[in-house]
């Protein structure tokens, strides 16, 4: 019921969107179906297999990477200017570094939820986690939202704080 009512409030939140294409719900339908694909495997190789994180991420990585880097190729390769990449490079790299260290530790992160709760607590996490950045882009840069979409963040941020506390109060 609880995961019903995060539904809910995510489903609340997204009725005023105007801008809605069959590419764009297409591409979300695909992210969300592969998503789920990731998460189930990931489980079962973290759950089934008894790997630590990091022999779990030794694993998956190469195939992650494939598929960014195909993406990658056939989307930003043709936009990309070596010279320009390779000029500002000494003055960015710092940034390429933090970027990859952050990677590192949502994966960990990820996998770690994966590992001591379930899959549908990282997915509940996601929705909660991009519900909170758009609540913060209301009180932090005045973003505006309809009233429907506030309260569908409220529903959402609200029911996950509940699923949370049940499923401590469940472990103990």
């Amino acid at each position: 019921a609880v995961v019903a009512a995060i539904s809910a409030g995510t489903a609340i939140a997204s009725l005023g969107e105007m801008h809605m294409d069959v590419v764009g719900l297409t591409v979300m339908f695909g992210s969300i179906y592969f998503e789920a694909v990731r998460l189930i495997m990931t489980k079962r190789l973290l759950g089934d297999k008894q790997l630590h994180v990091v022999e779990g991420l030794y694993y998956i990585a190469p195939a992650s990477c494939f598929c960014v880097m195909l993406v990658a190729l056939v989307i930003d390769a043709p936009r990309l200017d070596p010279e320009l990449f390779l000029h500002n490079l000494p003055e960015t790299w710092h940034i390429f570094l933090l970027v990859c260290v952050l990677g590192f530790a949502v994966n960990v992160s990820s996998f770690l939820v994966i590992q001591r709760t379930n899959v549908i607590m990282l997915k509940l996490l996601s929705i909660s986690r991009n519900a909170l950045v758009v609540v913060a882009g209301i009180f932090c840069f005045q973003e505006t939202v309809t009233p429907s979409q506030f309260l569908g963040y409220f529903i959402t941020l609200t029911f996950f704080i509940v699923y949370s506390v049940l499923q401590v109060l469940d472990h103990q």
